[in-house]
């Protein structure tokens, strides 16, 4: 992995072909949440915000509440938690980032307002809590991981505003922020799939796995920035210190720590 990097939109194009069914079912689950707060006016804003997402937290959840053992709960609605999670997260970032598309369409706070895409966190949030609420005793013991992550994520947005500001970042400070803000959300989506499965005393490894797996991810996405993104992207501000070849050691180092902790679990 080390030797070569084929780039975010061939893997994309592999994860679609060896997911799609599941994708398609994460895509209708994401359908069902729309469609049971359809009298809400938030409600075709959110749907517009979750619109062209890969779906790969929710997707996390599923696979995870399979490999420990489902239990007696669908893992589906809960796979919900950590997307609306990272739609919050991505309506904001864009509006602190300036961005002027996303997904191959005008970002939210360009349709919508800046406004709006804070009312919009607001909903999100009480869906979570309704999602929770309707696993019953479950739902309590998630609300503790998916509060630290909703935590950890804010911290991630205003350490790395900070960084902007100054305009540099160490190499600490850059592995710190993607942790806070990426794999704080894939540690969650695991760790959901874990309670809701058979044998929830298994969801130490299943947050070991997620979090490892949220920093590669997070990495692959910045090699590419490396590769001719914004100077205002994270990973831009602390180079020439961070190499791409140290990045790429870097994400093996945390692919194996990720399949380390799947074995754990299998």
């Amino acid at each position: 992995m080390a030797n070569e990097w084929i780039g975010v939109d061939r893997r994309a194009k592999e994860y679609d072909r060896m997911f799609s069914g599941l994708l398609s079912r994460l895509d209708e689950e994401a359908s069902s949440l729309i469609r049971r707060y359809s009298g809400n006016p938030l409600t075709p804003m959110l749907e517009y915000a979750m619109g062209g997402g890969k779906r790969l937290r929710p997707l996390v959840a599923v696979l995870m509440n399979e490999a420990v053992g489902p239990g007696a709960a669908s893992p589906y609605p809960a796979s919900m938690i950590p997307e609306l999670l990272h739609t919050i997260s991505v309506v904001h970032d864009d509006i602190i980032d300036e961005e002027v598309a996303r997904r191959g369409r005008e970002p939210f706070h360009r349709v919508y307002g800046i406004g709006r895409s804070l009312v919009l966190a607001d909903f999100a949030f009480s869906i979570i809590l309704d999602i929770a609420s309707s696993y019953g005793r479950a739902g309590v013991g998630m609300m503790g991981p998916v509060s630290r992550a909703a935590m950890m994520m804010a911290e991630g947005e205003e350490r790395e505003m900070e960084l902007i500001s100054r305009g540099e970042a160490s190499r600490d400070e850059y592995f710190e922020v993607i942790g806070l803000k990426t794999a704080s959300l894939f540690e969650v989506a695991a760790e959901l799939g874990a309670i809701l499965s058979a044998t929830p005393e298994l969801i130490e490894p299943a947050s070991a796995f997620g979090w490892h797996l949220g920093m590669c991810y997070q990495m692959a996405d910045d090699l590419e920035d490396m590769r001719g993104g914004s100077k205002k992207e994270l990973v831009n501000l602390v180079r020439p210190a961070l190499t791409g070849k140290e990045l790429l050691d870097r994400m093996e180092s945390e692919c194996t720590k990720a399949q380390d902790a799947l074995e754990k679990i299998s």
